[in-house]
């Protein structure tokens, strides 16, 4: 069964800094959108990236309506990885 309040029953409390958040597509045990859309909802500012082998089957409006900035597609190279959350964070 799906359980998307997991990351944020996780991320949630006054001992976490939490600054980015990558979430994967396919979050064991919940859709990476509904995981997403959860943290989101907790934690409003928060840069989300999100991971992928198939981001073409995600709209532009799905991604951006739970709050995610970048999509990176898989296998991720580490050119691509390395300055992913330096530049989201800036942002």
């Amino acid at each position: 069964m799906a359980r998307p309040e997991v990351p944020v029953q996780t991320v949630e409390g006054p001992s976490h800094d939490i600054r980015l958040a990558i979430v994967d597509h396919a979050v064991a045990g919940a859709f990476g959108l509904d995981a997403t859309a959860s943290l989101f909802r907790s934690l409003p500012g928060l840069p989300i990236m999100l991971t992928s082998c198939h981001p073409g089957s995600l709209s532009e409006e799905s991604i951006r309506s739970v709050g995610i900035r970048e999509v990176l597609t898989k296998p991720i190279k580490a050119v691509d990885l390395i300055p992913a959350p330096a530049r989201l964070i800036e942002h």
